[in-house]
């Protein structure tokens, strides 16, 4: 009886591409000597579709000098040679960008998400500090029974960083009139 022995391969489960009869491996170009220098990636390459007629920037997961069966993981698609002008190939931050870790892309959105949350909290504190000094000083000017509607949400309350250009300069027409009469 044979044993047979069943590997999960992380990798290849996270879109790794077994290359075909319908890939090329291009000769390294001016581009992809670039692209590997400015991302610090040794093992990319690009190989060329033959049946969508594209190029492709890959890097290797099973490189061919390791294994019978080399599996790629597609990276970007070009629809002419990286080399020709006008080919969609990437430079400079993009391509960074696009070769990083999944990992890094990862923590970035966590980082990008929990800021967005932290300045959602801010903008909240900012405008109860604001409402309870519009309060206070309704108080001290012997507005009880406006300061108690806004301290009771029955009056609608927005910080000034809430509104838009127009409406502070409607605010500041509003105010100087207010302080004429």
């Amino acid at each position: 009886m044979t044993d047979i022995e069943i590997v999960y391969d992380p990798k290849v489960a996270m879109g790794g591409l077994e290359l075909g009869e319908d890939h090329e491996l291009c000769p390294d170009g001016e581009w992809i000597r670039y692209a590997r220098r400015l991302t610090g990636i040794k093992d990319l390459f690009v190989y060329y579709h033959k049946t969508a007629g594209t190029w492709v920037l890959c890097k290797w997961l099973y490189p061919p000098t390791s294994t019978d069966s080399p599996v790629a993981l597609e990276l970007a698609t070009m629809s002419l040679p990286p080399d020709t002008a006008g080919s969609g190939r990437l430079v400079g931050d993009a391509l960074k960008r696009r070769c990083r870790p999944a990992e890094d892309m990862l923590e970035e959105m966590r980082r990008s998400a929990r800021d967005a949350a932290q300045e959602k909290v801010h903008e909240r504190e900012q405008k109860a500090y604001s409402r309870n000094n519009a309060v206070r000083y309704m108080r001290t000017h012997g507005m009880e029974e406006s300061a108690r509607s806004l301290e009771n949400g029955e009056m609608a309350w927005g910080s000034t960083g809430e509104h838009s250009d127009a409406m502070q300069e409607t605010v500041s027409e509003l105010v100087n009139l207010a302080k004429r009469s």
